[in-house]
């Protein structure tokens, strides 16, 4: 049933998420279906400890986030085409997320799951949580705008008493794989998928 909502969501928003992620075109379809459907891909579990260190970034003026606006965040997605990051109520039964805002305009993402949550890689046990579902739009990218989310979300949920945070990444998104080493996240183990099939690691705190 989970995979039948994600391939449906997927479907949904189609355009909007081949273009975020492979620039559109042709060429942006075959990539998108050869990576989510056929080939053998390598993701990196990372994880963040309470007892790491949490990198500080410079302060952004033109950048803000909010937690959990579920009103913003309906219009913005009755106002536009978005990708299906944007979508991860209705795909995966989420309901915690970041937005950013750049100079007043939306242009990220990220989706935050708590203990006992079945992500697509993981099962996440007492004290843990996982930033997944991460999109940063094409025309803001380059501005460290994962980063400073990443390191909003993670200064939040240690406040909140979680002990460990994960966050999974395709071995070949080397800008995502940046962002979240930037903040303080290291290598946990690596994950195995062929198309949309895989095993969930159980982790804990």
């Amino acid at each position: 049933m989970a995979f039948l909502k994600v391939a449906i969501s997927t479907l949904s928003h189609l355009r909007q998420t081949v273009n975020a992620r492979y620039g559109g075109g042709m060429r942006g379809y075959a990539n998108f279906f050869y990576f989510s459907l056929l080939r053998i891909n390598t993701f990196i579990i990372f994880i963040h400890g309470h007892d790491g260190e949490l990198s500080c970034l410079p302060r952004s003026d033109q950048l803000e986030f909010v937690r959990n606006d579920h009103e913003r965040l309906d219009e913005l997605r009755r106002s536009r085409e978005l990708p299906r990051e944007f979508h991860c109520a209705q795909a995966h039964d989420a309901c915690d997320f970041v937005l950013g805002s750049w100079e007043g305009e939306a242009a990220y993402i990220h989706w935050i799951f708590h203990e006992n949550g079945r992500t697509r890689f993981l099962n996440l046990g007492r004290g843990c949580a996982e930033v997944g579902s991460i999109v940063t739009l094409p025309e803001f990218r380059g501005r460290r705008i994962c980063s400073h989310a990443l390191a909003y979300t993670v200064q939040t949920l240690y406040a909140e008493g979680v002990q460990r945070i994960y966050c999974v990444v395709h071995d070949d998104n080397i800008a995502s794989i940046k962002a979240v080493e930037r903040v303080g996240f290291r290598q946990f183990r690596k994950a195995r998928a062929i198309g949309p099939f895989n095993k969930r690691h159980d982790v804990v705190a």
